[in-house]
């Protein structure tokens, strides 16, 4: 037997011969791992049955795949043709609602249309009975403004013709207020200026100048028509110095500015005749304006009794 001197020289030994390998193993290796190869082959057949088997449920399970792939196909296609049916049928249930509307828009359009144009009549027409009754109206409220215009006319003239008949009736009540009045102060003159004057004498309108003046004295003729215009001349000896004087005096029932200037006037005509003449307003009221003028003029202004600038009477 070769001596072996190396695990070269042993791989090499072995190679020559194969035989030895088992019994080397057997003596190398534990009986487990000596085993290992008759088990490996053992698995191998077992997992090759295995795999064959799989293989076989695979190809089996492609099978049935392929078979429900084609039973899918068949599903589908009947889907489809269902669906292109029924598509189809949608078509001809939507073409003939579009119909259906179309006919039914027209029938609308053409009732709408109608009636439109019954309405367009009738306004029409209400509008032709508006225009005539408006026009009516119109025609009417002219008329109507045509009378009132005219009655409102009458009426301004019966209310001018009112006034002037008012003012004719005041001017009227105010002439025999103040003749009422003169006729009173003709009887109370003499008690009145009395206590002023003795030997008082009351003159009517124009007696004064014709017993008086006139002999006396020529006037122009519009200081004459003033003196004829007097409503009294009282004449009298004054109590308080002995003189003659003369009081040109103006009734009113209502003294105004107006009866105020007329008795200044005429005294200052009564005093160019060489007379001591005062100025008097008698009367039942004064306005302020009169009472004023009276003041400042001096003019006695007798209201009611009562004596306004009394003191002139006393020292003129």
């Amino acid at each position: 037997m070769p001596q072996i001197r190396s695990v070269e020289e042993l791989i090499q030994i072995i190679r020559q011969h194969p035989e030895w390998r088992e019994a080397l193993l057997s003596a190398l290796l534990p009986q487990d791992l000596l085993l290992l190869p008759q088990e490996f082959r053992a698995f191998r057949a077992e997992m090759r049955e295995r795999m064959e088997a799989y293989e076989k449920r695979i190809e089996a399970h492609e099978r049935r795949m392929e078979a429900i792939e084609e039973q899918i196909a068949r599903q589908r296609a009947e889907f489809e043709q269902q669906m292109q049916q029924m598509r189809l049928e949608f078509q001809q249930q939507l073409q003939q609602l579009r119909l259906e509307f179309q006919q039914q828009m027209q029938a609308m359009r053409a009732e709408f249309t109608a009636r439109f144009e019954q309405i367009e009549l009738e306004m029409h027409q209400m509008r032709t009975e508006f225009t005539a009754r408006f026009e009516q109206i119109e025609l009417e409220m002219h008329q109507t403004r045509t009378e009132f215009t005219a009655r409102f006319e009458r009426v301004e003239q019966d209310i001018e013709t009112l006034k002037k008949d008012m003012k004719e009736v005041k001017d009227d009540l105010a002439s025999v207020k103040g003749i009422v009045l003169e006729i009173d102060w003709e009887r109370r003159a003499k008690s009145f200026f009395g206590r002023l004057l003795r030997h008082v004498r009351v003159y009517a309108p124009g007696e004064f100048y014709d017993r008086e003046i006139e002999k006396r004295v020529a006037l122009e003729s519009s200081k004459r028509d003033q003196l004829l215009e007097l409503d009294y001349v009282i004449q009298g000896v004054r109590r308080s110095d002995g003189k003659e004087i003369v009081l040109a005096v103006e009734v009113s029932w209502g003294v105004g500015v107006k009866d105020i200037s007329r008795a200044r006037e005429r005294a200052a005509i009564l005093r160019e005749c060489g007379y001591l003449a005062v100025p008097v307003a008698i009367g039942r009221a004064a306005t302020p304006k009169a009472r004023t003028l009276a003041g400042r003029e001096g003019v006695v202004l007798i209201t009611d009794s009562k004596v306004q600038g009394e003191e002139l009477l006393k020292q003129a």
